[in-house]
């Protein structure tokens, strides 16, 4: 069992790297992004068909998180899951997969259509400032519930 603990452990660890080293990924990805959409449309539009390859990366750890959450709950006997950190720590893994994939998701392909469209002449500055906000919106709430999720897996014993 101990294996399996430090096996999970491990695992654990390196998913919410990844998830970490995505969101930051993306978040500087995404000030490319918008930097050049005034000067150089063709350059965002380019720059916008990386942002799904780092919400897949985001995912990736996320998933590795549960897996791994799984692992290490199983070598515990499942003593964790009713303790309170825990199922706060839950929440916010969810949370963290949810809002990746419902929000930075719809805003990301919003963003491709508002791009290809600004191309084409139009006049979609309105729209761009709602995506941008809502982008602006879910970053801050995703580094804060990767601060969270870090958070409570350092301090679970306080909790």
């Amino acid at each position: 069992m101990y294996f399996l603990y430090s096996l999970g452990l491990f695992i654990h660890i390196v998913g919410i790297t990844i998830t970490s080293g995505g969101s930051i990924g993306g978040y500087l990805l995404e000030r490319q992004i918008w930097k050049h959409i005034p000067e150089s449309p063709l350059k965002s539009k380019s720059l916008t068909c990386l942002l799904s390859k780092y919400s897949m990366i985001i995912h990736t750890g996320t998933l590795l998180m549960i897996i791994s959450g799984i692992m290490m709950l199983a070598a515990l006997g499942w003593a964790a899951v009713g303790q309170q950190w825990f199922v706060i720590k839950m929440v916010f893994v969810i949370g963290l997969f949810l809002s990746g994939f419902f929000i930075a998701g719809t805003n990301s392909m919003r963003l491709n259509k508002l791009i290809i469209r600004q191309m084409n002449a139009e006049e979609v500055s309105i729209e761009l400032n709602k995506v941008k906000r809502n982008m602006i919106l879910f970053r801050i709430s995703e580094a804060l519930m990767v601060l969270t999720i870090y958070l409570l897996a350092i301090f679970r014993n306080s909790i």
